[in-house]
């Protein structure tokens, strides 16, 4: 358990640690009483140096759900000394704290809603980074819990961003045909405990297949996800219908063809944007931009010329 681990580590006389974490026996029994207690038991633990805590909490997990054990533990998450004095014994144990632990959960709430630099760098550097580099996707899917609970906390961001990075490497190794080590059940459980890593994840995903087709339901096809769910989601992260957003894309890949491709003739950038006929692509072009393929093909000329000449007057 961490509680032993800092126990073990801790100086010689813990009297401070132990009275930020002290419940008499009265206070478990009213607790149990009122059907509050569940997330901290109070047992009377020992360290392996002899060192007894007498009546102490032992921080669990029990049957607190985390937004339980969130405000059970704030107090100890807020003090300051407390969080500096269990990451200094943390980083005195060999063996990093593993989701095997039975109070692993209530003490990485604790470490992420504590406020203080050191804490959050120990966190981020030292035991996120230790997870990352051997794969420890339970460890990780425990901080995604966690962070969902804490949303909204200030100092949360920065274990926010190493997580989102974490899962987000492998969704991007596995579109692309790389090797990757994570399984599909537990990315989609990260996506769904995390706003940021599914908005990445889907713009990502959206961007990649939005190349094969501008038909909404074919793009929910290649996205590997119904059209209803790609829709809300199109609406939660583009403020925009899949429909209004495969127009707008594909406008703007005509315009950067008249621009960067001044070369190619309408004919051929029309079969660019999958269009079958001319009239269509006018007729879109049209109802678009407000302009026939012949002015934003000048516009584009124009724009193209004016880079050169900008590029050689340097």
């Amino acid at each position: 358990m961490i509680f032993i681990r800092i126990w073990n580590n801790s100086p010689a006389t813990p009297r401070y640690f132990c009275r930020k974490t002290i419940k008499t026996e009265k206070d478990e029994a009213e607790n149990y009483r009122s059907g509050a207690c569940g997330g901290i038991q109070g047992k009377s633990v020992r360290g392996t140096d002899g060192r007894t805590g007498g009546e102490h909490t032992e921080v669990g997990e029990g049957t607190d759900s985390l937004p339980k054990m969130r405000i059970r533990l704030a107090e100890y998450g807020n003090d300051t000394e407390l969080m500096l004095a269990a990451v200094s014994a943390l980083r005195k144990d060999k063996e990093a704290p593993s989701a095997r632990d039975r109070d692993f959960r209530a003490w990485m709430l604790m470490l992420c809603r504590s406020r203080e630099h050191e804490v959050i760098c120990y966190m981020c550097n030292g035991l996120t980074d230790a997870w990352e580099r051997k794969y420890r996707t339970r460890e990780m899917l425990v901080l995604c819990d966690v962070l969902h609970t804490l949303k909204g906390h200030a100092r949360a961001n920065e274990m926010t961003n190493r997580v989102c990075d974490y899962f987000f490497r492998e969704r991007r190794n596995k579109l692309y045909g790389k090797t990757f080590r994570i399984e599909e059940k537990d990315m989609a459980y990260a996506e769904s405990r995390l706003p940021e890593l599914d908005k990445a994840v889907f713009r990502m995903t959206v961007n990649h297949y939005s190349h094969r087709t501008f038909v909404a339901e074919e793009l929910a096809g290649l996205c590997g996800m119904g059209y209803s769910l790609m829709r809300r989601k199109f609406k939660t992260y583009y403020g925009m219908g899949p429909s209004e957003w495969l127009r707008r894309e594909r406008i703007r890949r005509i315009e950067e063809d008249m621009e960067y491709r001044v070369e190619l003739p309408l004919k051929k950038v029309a079969e660019r944007n999958a269009f079958g006929s001319a009239s269509n692509f006018a007729d879109f072009c049209q109802k678009q931009a407000g302009m026939s393929p012949c002015e934003l093909k000048a516009i584009g000329y124009e724009k193209w010329e004016k880079r050169r000449m900008d590029f050689w007057n340097r």
